[in-house]
């Protein structure tokens, strides 16, 4: 079994009140080696208080947040970064254009020729009533009123950075291992639109 210790500042952390940092906490590579991996990084970066937690969060795994995302026409945006402590890293990313045509991709992070990257695992083409589905949801649970963080912290489990961008409005949440509430249920909609074993547990 692989073991990381990450250490910030003189602390010493075994996993907990931090994100697993991509290319070195590799999720996909937990439990094969029986080696010891010291990873650093600024304690600051392991505070979600910290005004920059989301953008190195999703650096770590080639991602910058929505709104400097500048793809083309992309009216309606939802992405779902899943960091799980035992399995790999997840991406479920919704995109909806000016006509109400959309697309639902899941990925996992793996290890490819020797390079980690996003690998499509399922893909789907939605249509404009799709779009008013997850508008309708999203307006139930007033997703853009939601505080970015609870004050959750944990050790083992998964960090769930949920951005939604539509129009000039965006938003974006982070939660520790969440087990109800309206955070937990849009991504939980997200996983199991692509559910299958690779995607299991939810945690």
């Amino acid at each position: 079994m692989k073991i990381f210790l990450v250490i910030t500042g003189a602390l010493i952390i075994g996993g907990c009140k931090s994100t697993p940092r991509a290319g070195k906490l590799a999720p996909s590579e937990v439990a094969t080696a029986p080696v010891l991996e010291v990873v650093t990084f600024p304690a600051a970066e392991s505070d979600p208080k910290n005004p920059d937690y989301l953008r190195v969060s999703l650096k770590s795994y080639g991602l910058v947040p929505l709104p400097d995302d500048t793809k083309a026409d992309q009216a309606t945006r939802y992405r779902f970064l899943w960091v799980r402590s035992f399995n790999p890293a997840a991406l479920f990313e919704v995109r909806f254009d000016s006509s109400g045509a959309g697309i639902y991709e899941a990925k996992l992070w793996k290890k490819q020729s020797g390079v980690f990257r996003w690998v499509t695992q399922r893909t789907i083409l939605l249509k404009k009533s799709d779009l008013e589905f997850h508008q309708h949801m999203l307006a139930e649970s007033h997703f853009f009123e939601i505080p970015w963080w609870d004050e959750k912290l944990g050790c083992d489990g998964a960090a769930w950075f949920i951005e939604v961008q539509q129009g000039n409005q965006y938003h974006a949440v982070y939660r520790w291992s969440p087990e109800s509430g309206p955070v937990f249920d849009f991504g939980r909609f997200l996983i199991e639109a692509a559910i299958q074993s690779e995607f299991l547990p939810i945690y």
